[in-house]
């Protein structure tokens, strides 16, 4: 898994265990996220979570799609809720309420729907790792612990911890 950030933009790429690539919350550069595609290896991004159905986020997704193939796009709150549950490359996903920090680090849940920018995260299991995603991208919790970016700095992290 690759938590990418460059100025509080983020992006979460993860590799499931069968090979395939799921991007989550893509706010970087579409150039930038497919640089980090192909450097982990792949020419494909077999599904795409947006945590927020915004024109950045999808706008993005298309300036990645000049770079690399894109498979299935998922937009929160057009295409699925919280609560609901898919199969994406092979793996179990979970949409849930946004799941934010506070100032003191602490996780606190974006409950509930405005109809406006409201984000989602999502719980992915792959085998025997479950892990949530930051509706921003900006960490993902696994067995409790908070896994945070690096800013402006690409961190990789390895299942098991």
């Amino acid at each position: 898994m690759w938590l990418l950030n460059e100025w509080n933009k983020n992006a979460i790429l993860y590799r499931t265990a069968h090979g395939k690539r799921i991007l989550v919350a893509p706010a970087l550069d579409g150039e930038k996220l497919a640089r980090a595609v192909l450097k982990s290896g792949a020419r494909r991004v077999d599904w795409v979570l947006l945590s927020e159905d915004t024109p950045k986020q999808r706008q993005q997704v298309q300036a990645l799609q000049q770079r690399v193939e894109v498979g299935q796009v998922v937009r929160p709150f057009a295409q699925v809720w919280p609560g609901e549950e898919m199969q994406a490359a092979g793996v179990s996903v979970k949409v849930l309420w946004g799941q934010l920090l506070n100032r003191q680090n602490k996780v606190w849940t974006n409950a509930g729907f405005s109809g406006g920018r409201d984000s989602v995260s999502y719980e992915i299991t792959d085998g025997n790792i479950t892990f949530v995603t930051a509706a921003n991208g900006r960490f993902v919790l696994y067995l409790g612990q908070v896994l945070d970016n690096q800013r402006n700095a690409t961190r990789r992290l390895s299942f098991p911890l």
